[in-house]
């Protein structure tokens, strides 16, 4: 299918590559997806599908890069009719997980795991009408979160929010004025 997810994998470097082979495949649509490296060495997958009608992310985890399973609906606490998508994640030095997803029609949404990998159920929007959100920690501690904002003028641009806790977000600051 067109949103299917295919992985290659390299055990040297980027010298040589496997067979790509699928990890996700189906009727759904996966057109955005986030794959980190955990403080284990485990990779893991996250991903949005719409393979149950409405689009929610998804997690698979994988050892070698080459074997994936283990999948998960990720619970964000939304009512089931909501869908959300576009995750984006890091993974922080203590093993905890932060993460950017879409509302749709709610904007730039940010979640944590605890100590024991639950998703946190807050909700918390950062901005709404904001999309394609990515997150960085700075090695200070300090959240930035960058995202695209569509303004009262149905204009397009790039804007970015700090953040010391997570879930509190300083005010905008615009980075791009080109109204795309």
């Amino acid at each position: 299918a067109s949103g299917d997810l295919w992985v290659t994998f390299s055990l040297d470097n980027g010298i040589t590559w496997t067979n790509p082979q699928i990890i996700v495949s189906g009727n759904g649509n996966q057109s955005t997806f986030s794959v980190i490296l955990c403080h284990d060495d485990s990779l893991r997958l996250f991903y949005a599908s719409d393979e149950t009608g409405l689009y929610k992310i998804y997690s698979q985890a994988s050892v070698d890069g080459l074997n994936w399973g283990n999948k998960k609906n990720i619970d964000l606490g939304w009512p089931s009719g909501q869908q959300f998508y576009d995750p984006h994640v890091i993974s922080e030095p203590d093993g905890q997980l932060s993460m950017t997803y879409v509302l749709m029609g709610g904007g730039a949404c940010v979640a944590q795991t605890n100590e024991e990998g639950v998703w946190d159920t807050l909700k918390t929007i950062v901005q709404p009408q904001a999309y394609r959100a990515r997150l960085c920690k700075h090695f200070s501690g300090d959240y930035l979160i960058i995202f695209h904002y569509r303004d009262c003028n149905n204009n397009y641009n790039i804007y970015t929010a700090m953040s010391q806790n997570f879930y509190s977000w300083d005010s905008l600051t615009q980075i791009t004025d080109n109204n795309n």
